[in-house]
C-alpha cells in the first residue's frame, strides 16, 4: 500500500487511543450516573450499535423479550460514527458495542482494554462493491486508476477490496481509497464523486436505483461467511460483572439464531430500527448470523490487514471473555 495511506491509517489508530482517553475522562467527570447494582431485578445496560441490517440481533433480543428474560434492561443507542464505539464502551458511556474486526484488532494492538463477547454477523451478499450504471466499469478488473470508497480505512472492507484488486493484478497504489458513510455512497456514485463503493444493506436496496453490483460479496476474499466483527465490552466491566457479560452473550447468541432462522422477523425489525420502507425491508438481501466466533477466520483477516500495514498483529482468541 502507499506510504500516504499507511500513515493515514496509523494516524487514525492514534486518534482512537486519544479519543478513548478523552471519553474516559469525560465519563469520570460526569455526575448523577448511578452505578448498576447486580442485585437489582433487572440490570440496566446501554448497548452502542449502528443501523446496518447485520446488527439486527440486539434489536431482536429487545423486541422478543430475550434481554428481559436474561434479567437485562437494555437501552440501544445509535453511534453516528462507528469509530466512536470502542471509546464509548471503554469510557463507560455504554457497556457493550458492536464493532468491525479491524477496529477490535487495532484497539487491542494499542493495548486498549477490550473484551470480545459475541460475533456481530458474517459476510454475505448484503455488502457489495457497487458502481453507477453506465459507468463502463463491468468488473473489479476495470478499477485500475479509479476512486473507491469504503466504510473505514484499515477495516476488513478496505482489506477485502485490496485483496480483490490484487487478484486482478491491481496494486494499492493504482487506486485511490476514500472513506464515505455507507448511506452517502449511492449519491456519491451517481454524481461521479467516486467510481466504486462498498454498499451495505439496507442502503444497498434503498439507494440501489441506477447502480450496478460488480462484486456481490465484498468480503469473499476472506472466505465464505467470514466473521465481520464482534460485540465487545471493557475489561473493567467484565471484571466487575462477569455474570452480566455471560447473560448478554447468551442473549445475543439466542437472537442471532433466531435471526438466521426467521427472515420475516429480521425484515420487520430492520424496517423498524433502520427506518426503511416496507418495500425495502422486503427486498433487501439479508446477512448471515450465528454463534460461532470464527476466531481462526478472524486471525486470518488480521494477518491480511497487518500485511497492508493497517495494524500490528494480535492474538484475537486471547480477547474472548470465555478464554479469560
Amino acid at each position: 500500500m502507499s506510504t500516504r495511506t499507511s500513515q493515514t491509517v496509523r494516524r487514525a489508530a492514534a486518534g482512537l487511543a486519544a479519543a478513548v482517553v478523552a471519553i474516559a475522562l469525560a465519563a469520570c467527570a460526569e455526575e448523577g450516573g448511578a452505578e448498576p447494582d447486580a442485585a437489582d431485578e433487572s440490570f440496566p445496560l446501554t448497548v452502542a450499535t449502528s443501523y446496518v441490517a447485520g446488527f439486527a440481533p440486539p434489536f431482536i433480543a429487545e423486541s422478543e423479550g430475550i434481554f428481559e428474560e436474561a434479567g437485562l434492561d437494555v437501552e440501544l443507542t445509535r453511534v453516528q460514527v462507528p469509530a466512536d464505539t470502542i471509546p464509548t464502551v471503554i469510557g463507560g458511556h455504554a457497556q457493550f458495542g458492536g464493532v468491525n474486526l479491524g477496529a477490535v484488532a487495532a484497539a487491542a494492538a494499542q493495548g486498549l482494554p477490550i473484551v470480545i463477547v459475541a460475533p456481530t454477523y458474517y459476510g454475505g451478499p448484503d455488502s457489495s462493491l457497487v458502481v453507477a450504471a453506465g459507468s463502463g466499469i463491468d468488473s473489479v478488473a476495470d478499477l485500475r486508476g479509479k476512486k473507491i470508497s469504503v466504510s473505514g480505512l484499515g477495516n476488513p472492507a478496505h482489506g477485502a477490496v485490496l485483496e480483490a484488486l490484487a487478484e486482478e493484478g491491481i496494486g494499492p497504489d493504482e487506486v485511490e481509497i476514500v472513506v464515505l458513510p455507507v448511506a452517502e455512497t449511492p449519491a456519491a456514485l451517481r454524481s461521479g464523486q467516486v467510481d466504486a463503493a462498498q454498499v451495505t444493506e439496507p442502503t444497498l436496496t434503498a439507494g440501489g436505483e441506477g447502480l450496478e453490483i460488480i462484486e456481490p460479496e465484498i468480503f469473499s476474499p476472506y472466505g465464505k461467511e467470514a466473521v465481520l466483527g464482534y460485540w465487545v465490552t471493557s475489561e473493567q466491566f467484565f471484571a466487575e460483572h462477569p455474570d452480566v457479560v455471560e447473560a448478554f452473550a447468551r442473549s445475543i447468541d439466542t437472537a442471532a439464531e433466531l435471526a438466521q432462522s426467521d427472515d420475516a422477523l429480521v425484515r420487520r425489525i430492520v424496517q423498524d430500527y433502520a427506518g426503511v420502507s416496507p418495500e425495502v425491508a422486503a427486498a433487501m438481501t439479508l446477512a448471515n448470523w450465528g454463534t460461532d466466533l470464527k476466531l481462526d477466520n478472524a486471525q486470518q483477516q488480521i494477518e491480511v490487514l497487518a500485511g497492508y500495514g493497517f495494524l500490528d498483529e494480535v492474538d484475537i482468541a486471547s480477547l474472548y471473555f470465555g478464554n479469560r
